[in-house]
């Protein structure tokens, strides 16, 4: 998370952490208000955000999801799009 911080600040981003204690429909109206375009997501709860995708009015369509890998120092190779303001 603290790299989070430190990354949406330098790509020019937003970062809008949400409680993993939400429910799946709680979850899917923040994230359909929010719109984000990059949803970083710890492997506990990806089920949680899959149904909360399914049940919000979130436009999936520009949505990256990314599910970070269970373990530490595991890097990522998808480059993320740096074109415009992103929401996180």
């Amino acid at each position: 998370l603290v790299d989070l911080y430190f990354a949406t600040g330098k790509v020019g981003a937003v970062l809008a952490p949400l409680s993993v204690r939400l429910a799946a429909r709680e979850l899917g109206e923040m994230l359909a208000d929010i719109e984000p375009r990059l949803l970083v997501v710890e492997p506990p709860f990806a089920e949680t955000v899959e149904r909360a995708l399914e049940k919000s009015d979130l436009s999936t369509a520009e949505l990256s999801v990314l599910t970070l890998p269970e373990e530490v120092g595991e890097p990522h190779d998808e480059p993320i799009d740096q074109r415009g303001p992103f929401v996180l």
